[in-house]
């Protein structure tokens, strides 16, 4: 145990993080689409999308707008995130946050979660029963974005989960047509981070 709690960087127990904010409540408070604000500084799709972006303000500048929750990037490859950028963000928002990374190894999650992460990515979502579940647009190998397909398997998804559509939300009619193809939410990174103003075209929604 010592090992791994070395490797965290950190005694879990000692700097255990505040309980979390309650992601899921959050995304389905109210009547209307919920809307997670990212933050990402670049892509590897987009490139360079704010690369001098303040981490804290912009924060701060998405909860007045109306945002749910935050989704705050953490890979430093292609994205120039970090765990710094999600305390930053966290420690001035009242609102949830999530962790924004590839996450391959369990001490990820610990480091996260110190950090103030009340959410992570999960793989087999649904067979683990995860109570929020997002759907992405864009394909991983290709960059591209399908928004169809997204439509398509939100809709697939049983009604007890809070669905979420993630990448290719850009204007008030997309954040309608993933209400209507059943999303309780929607991420919105890239056209955010371009018009943070855009935000308030955004939010309420009516859900369906």
């Amino acid at each position: 145990m010592t090992g791994y709690l070395a490797r965290i960087g950190g005694d879990i127990r000692r700097d255990a993080p505040e309980p979390s904010r309650g992601f899921a409540e959050a995304l389905t408070a109210g009547g209307d689409v919920t809307v997670i604000a990212e933050l990402k500084r670049s892509s590897p799709s987009q490139g360079a999308i704010a690369p001098d972006a303040d981490i804290a303000g912009t924060a701060v500048a998405y909860e007045h707008g109306g945002a749910a929750c935050l989704s705050v990037l953490c890979a430093e490859r292609d994205f120039g995130g970090s765990l710094e950028h999600l305390r930053e963000a966290r420690r001035r928002v009242s609102i949830p946050a999530l962790a924004k990374d590839f996450t391959v190894f369990p001490e990820q999650v610990a480091r996260q979660r110190l950090a103030g992460a009340d959410a992570e990515e999960v793989e087999r979502a649904l067979a683990l029963d995860a109570r929020v579940v997002g759907v992405n647009a864009r394909h991983l190998e290709t960059l591209e974005v399908d928004t169809a397909r997204q439509r398509e398997l939100l809709g697939m998804l049983p009604p007890g989960v809070v669905r979420v559509a993630e990448s290719g939300i850009g204007s008030r009619g997309d954040v309608e047509a993933a209400r209507n193809a059943g999303a309780d939410a929607v991420l919105v990174g890239t056209a955010l981070m371009r018009d943070p103003g855009l935000l308030s075209d955004l939010v309420g929604v009516p859900r369906g």
